[in-house]
């Protein structure tokens, strides 16, 4: 509901009806107008409530999107890694062991920025 409707109906004096059913029907006018301020404050509640899903939605989107981002970061370093010239020996193998470490540690690092 809009809170411009909500103000509206914030505004609508529905004492005349409650006086018409308290004295020409069988029907509880006061029952009426209690029921009326409890639905518009639970309308009122609801509308925080839902407020704050959203702020709570929108944190986890923004959650999730980091996240993803950080998977796609440590997937690229793992293909990466893993095309490496495991075979080589000597002073390749260390250079090569170098190489997928700096691979490693960058998307690593990307996390602590």
């Amino acid at each position: 509901m809009s809170k411009e409707r909500l103000e509206e109906i914030k505004e609508i004096d529905i004492t005349p009806l409650c006086f018409y059913l308290d004295n020409m029907t069988n029907f509880d006018g006061k029952l009426l107008k209690e029921q009326w301020k409890w639905l518009i404050n639970r309308v009122e509640e609801l509308e925080e409530e839902r407020d704050e899903w959203k702020d709570t939605a929108q944190s986890y989107y923004m959650t999730n999107q980091e996240l993803r981002e950080q998977n796609q970061r440590y997937k690229r370093a793992l293909e990466e890694i893993s095309n490496a010239d495991w075979n080589s020996e000597g002073l390749d193998a260390e250079r090569e062991l170098d190489r997928v470490t700096d691979i490693a540690l960058k998307a690593l690092e990307s996390d602590e920025n």
